[in-house]
Protein backbone atom coordinates (compact mmCIF):
# COMPACT_ATOMS: atom_id res chain seq x y z
CA UNK A 1 0.00 0.00 0.00
CA UNK A 2 1.37 3.40 -0.80
CA UNK A 3 1.61 4.79 2.73
CA UNK A 4 2.13 8.33 1.45
CA UNK A 5 -1.16 8.19 -0.39
CA UNK A 6 -2.91 6.85 2.72
CA UNK A 7 -1.47 9.70 4.79
CA UNK A 8 -2.60 12.22 2.18
CA UNK A 9 -6.13 10.82 2.26
CA UNK A 10 -6.12 10.99 6.06
CA UNK A 11 -4.82 14.57 6.13
CA UNK A 12 -7.33 15.79 3.56
CA UNK A 13 -10.32 13.97 5.07
CA UNK A 14 -10.83 11.68 2.09
CA UNK A 15 -12.06 8.88 4.33
CA UNK A 16 -13.85 6.88 1.65
CA UNK A 17 -10.74 6.89 -0.56
CA UNK A 18 -8.60 5.89 2.43
CA UNK A 19 -10.98 3.07 3.33
CA UNK A 20 -11.01 1.80 -0.26
CA UNK A 21 -7.21 1.94 -0.41
CA UNK A 22 -6.85 0.07 2.89
CA UNK A 23 -9.45 -2.50 1.83
CA UNK A 24 -7.56 -3.23 -1.38
CA UNK A 25 -4.30 -3.68 0.51
CA UNK A 26 -3.38 -7.36 0.93
CA UNK A 27 -3.37 -8.55 4.52
CA UNK A 28 0.09 -9.25 5.95
CA UNK A 29 0.81 -12.84 6.91
CA UNK A 30 1.97 -11.95 10.43
CA UNK A 31 -0.77 -11.48 13.02
CA UNK A 32 0.13 -8.09 14.62
CA UNK A 33 0.39 -6.13 11.36
CA UNK A 34 -2.66 -7.97 9.99
CA UNK A 35 -4.73 -6.92 13.03
CA UNK A 36 -3.43 -3.36 12.77
CA UNK A 37 -4.53 -3.14 9.13
CA UNK A 38 -7.95 -4.62 9.90
CA UNK A 39 -8.45 -2.11 12.73
CA UNK A 40 -7.32 0.72 10.48
CA UNK A 41 -9.80 -0.40 7.81
CA UNK A 42 -12.62 -0.36 10.36
CA UNK A 43 -11.63 3.09 11.54
CA UNK A 44 -11.47 4.43 7.98
CA UNK A 45 -14.88 3.00 7.07
CA UNK A 46 -16.34 4.43 10.27
CA UNK A 47 -14.89 7.85 9.39
CA UNK A 48 -16.41 7.48 5.90
CA UNK A 49 -19.81 6.88 7.57
CA UNK A 50 -20.09 3.39 6.07
CA UNK A 51 -21.40 1.42 9.03
CA UNK A 52 -21.82 -1.83 7.09
CA UNK A 53 -18.22 -1.84 5.83
CA UNK A 54 -16.90 -0.79 9.26
CA UNK A 55 -18.76 -3.68 10.89
CA UNK A 56 -17.43 -6.11 8.28
CA UNK A 57 -13.90 -4.98 9.11
CA UNK A 58 -14.61 -5.29 12.84
CA UNK A 59 -15.93 -8.83 12.32
CA UNK A 60 -12.66 -9.63 10.54
CA UNK A 61 -10.81 -8.29 13.61
CA UNK A 62 -12.90 -10.58 15.82
CA UNK A 63 -12.16 -13.55 13.59
CA UNK A 64 -8.48 -12.93 14.38
CA UNK A 65 -8.82 -11.67 17.97
CA UNK A 66 -12.20 -12.70 19.44
CA UNK A 67 -11.77 -10.67 22.65
CA UNK A 68 -10.76 -7.38 21.00
CA UNK A 69 -12.68 -4.93 23.21
CA UNK A 70 -13.53 -2.23 20.65
CA UNK A 71 -14.49 -4.64 17.88
CA UNK A 72 -16.52 -6.82 20.24
CA UNK A 73 -18.40 -3.84 21.71
CA UNK A 74 -19.38 -2.55 18.26
CA UNK A 75 -20.34 -5.95 16.86
CA UNK A 76 -22.20 -6.83 20.06
CA UNK A 77 -24.19 -3.57 19.78
CA UNK A 78 -24.95 -4.33 16.12
CA UNK A 79 -26.13 -7.85 16.95
CA UNK A 80 -28.45 -6.50 19.64
CA UNK A 81 -29.87 -3.84 17.29
CA UNK A 82 -30.53 -6.46 14.60
CA UNK A 83 -31.72 -9.10 17.07
CA UNK A 84 -29.07 -11.55 15.86
CA UNK A 85 -28.85 -13.75 18.93
CA UNK A 86 -27.01 -16.52 17.08
CA UNK A 87 -24.07 -14.31 16.11
CA UNK A 88 -24.09 -12.58 19.51
CA UNK A 89 -23.83 -15.91 21.34
CA UNK A 90 -21.09 -17.12 19.01
CA UNK A 91 -19.05 -13.91 19.43
CA UNK A 92 -19.41 -13.85 23.22
CA UNK A 93 -18.54 -17.55 23.48
CA UNK A 94 -15.44 -17.05 21.31
CA UNK A 95 -14.36 -14.04 23.38
CA UNK A 96 -14.83 -15.96 26.64
CA UNK A 97 -12.59 -18.74 25.32
CA UNK A 98 -9.62 -16.36 25.05
CA UNK A 99 -7.57 -17.29 28.09
CA UNK A 100 -5.62 -14.02 28.07
CA UNK A 101 -8.83 -12.00 28.56
CA UNK A 102 -9.49 -10.87 32.15
CA UNK A 103 -11.37 -13.48 34.17
CA UNK A 104 -14.06 -11.01 35.21
CA UNK A 105 -14.71 -10.06 31.60
CA UNK A 106 -14.79 -13.69 30.54
CA UNK A 107 -17.32 -14.40 33.30
CA UNK A 108 -19.51 -11.49 32.10
CA UNK A 109 -19.48 -12.82 28.53
CA UNK A 110 -20.36 -16.31 29.76
CA UNK A 111 -23.19 -15.01 31.98
CA UNK A 112 -24.61 -13.12 29.02
CA UNK A 113 -24.33 -16.23 26.85
CA UNK A 114 -26.12 -18.25 29.55
CA UNK A 115 -28.94 -15.70 29.68
CA UNK A 116 -29.30 -15.80 25.91
CA UNK A 117 -29.42 -19.61 25.97
CA UNK A 118 -32.05 -19.51 28.71
CA UNK A 119 -34.20 -17.07 26.69
CA UNK A 120 -33.89 -19.44 23.72
CA UNK A 121 -35.30 -22.27 25.86
CA UNK A 122 -31.99 -24.10 26.08
CA UNK A 123 -31.99 -24.81 29.82
CA UNK A 124 -29.20 -27.42 29.80
CA UNK A 125 -26.91 -25.16 27.75
CA UNK A 126 -27.75 -22.20 29.98
CA UNK A 127 -26.84 -24.20 33.09
CA UNK A 128 -23.58 -25.43 31.56
CA UNK A 129 -22.50 -21.93 30.53
CA UNK A 130 -23.58 -20.40 33.86
CA UNK A 131 -21.42 -22.96 35.67
CA UNK A 132 -18.48 -22.02 33.44
CA UNK A 133 -19.10 -18.35 34.30
CA UNK A 134 -19.02 -19.11 38.02
CA UNK A 135 -15.73 -20.95 37.52
CA UNK A 136 -14.21 -17.74 36.07
CA UNK A 137 -14.68 -15.80 39.29
CA UNK A 138 -11.43 -15.00 41.04
CA UNK A 139 -10.90 -17.11 44.13
CA UNK A 140 -10.83 -15.27 47.45
CA UNK A 141 -8.42 -16.20 50.18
Amino acid sequence: MPEQLAKLYERTGRHRDLAALLSSTPLPSERPPRLALLRRRASAWRAANDRKAALAALRAVLDEAPADPEALADVERDCRLRGDVVELRARLTAAAAVESAPAGQRARWLRETAQLAERAGEAAEAARVAAAARAQRPRRA
